[in-house]
């Protein structure tokens, strides 16, 4: 039992160390969007970069390359998982694929999704 405290204990230090050491992306860093505008940091986005932010999500989502892509990586990361796989660490890592496509897709998708006249009204 002691063991596994230790453990978990060190795995917590080590997940903090490696935190502040390899991550050079905060929230401060990552674009929001306020109901308005794109924020980033305390900056708000001009008035055509906001346009530009929807239009660019809603032609990359239309792009044929980049559905036939999206089902290339799922292809890759079900190969990884179903046919490559020898440990469970493979299995995991095909895992990580989809939820990173999942989250790429979810982004695109909200970010396509936003007004003009949200936008337009606001500029």
């Amino acid at each position: 039992m002691r063991l596994s405290k230790m453990t978990k204990r060190n795995s917590k230090s080590a997940n903090q160390l490696f935190k502040d050491l390899f991550n050079g992306i905060t929230a401060d860093d990552v674009m929001r969007f306020d109901g308005r505008n794109f924020v980033v940091g305390d900056k708000v986005l001009p008035a055509n970069d906001n346009i530009d932010i929807v239009s660019g999500a809603q032609t990359i989502k239309n792009m044929y390359v980049w559905q036939q892509l999206m089902k290339d990586m799922k292809w890759e990361a079900n190969k990884r998982m179903y046919f490559d796989s020898k440990t469970t660490e493979d299995i995991l890592a095909g895992k990580m694929i989809l939820w990173t496509i999942d989250v790429i897709e979810k982004k695109l998708d909200n970010l396509s999704k936003i007004k003009w006249n949200n936008l337009t009204k606001s500029l």
